[in-house]
C-alpha cells in the first residue's frame, strides 16, 4: 500500500456474516503484527477497530481515505513522519 506517499504493508480481511464475533479477525491480527504497518476499517466496523486497537495500532485520520466501495479509517503502527 501506499497512502499519502508512504510504502507500507497492510492488513485486509474480510469474513462472511457467519463467521463474525468468533475472534477471528483477533487472531489474524495479532498473527501478522509483525509484518503490518495499518489496517483499514471500515467506520462502522467496531470489532475490526477493537482488533486493530488490541494489537497496537492507533487510528490515523489522516491517513483515512475512499475505499473502492466506501470509506476506510486507517489504523497504523508508528509510521515515520
Amino acid at each position: 500500500m501506499d497512502p499519502h506517499g508512504r510504502q507500507v504493508h497492510g492488513l485486509f480481511y474480510r469474513f462472511a456474516t457467519s463467521a463474525r464475533g468468533q475472534g477471528l479477525a483477533g487472531e489474524a491480527v495479532s498473527e501478522v503484527t509483525a509484518w503490518v504497518s495499518l489496517a483499514r476499517v471500515r467506520p462502522a466496523n467496531v470489532a475490526s477497530q477493537h482488533a486493530a486497537i488490541r494489537v497496537g495500532l492507533t487510528w490515523a485520520a489522516h491517513l483515512d481515505a475512499l475505499g473502492y466501495d466506501g470509506p476506510d479509517w486507517v489504523h497504523a503502527a508508528q509510521l515515520p513522519n
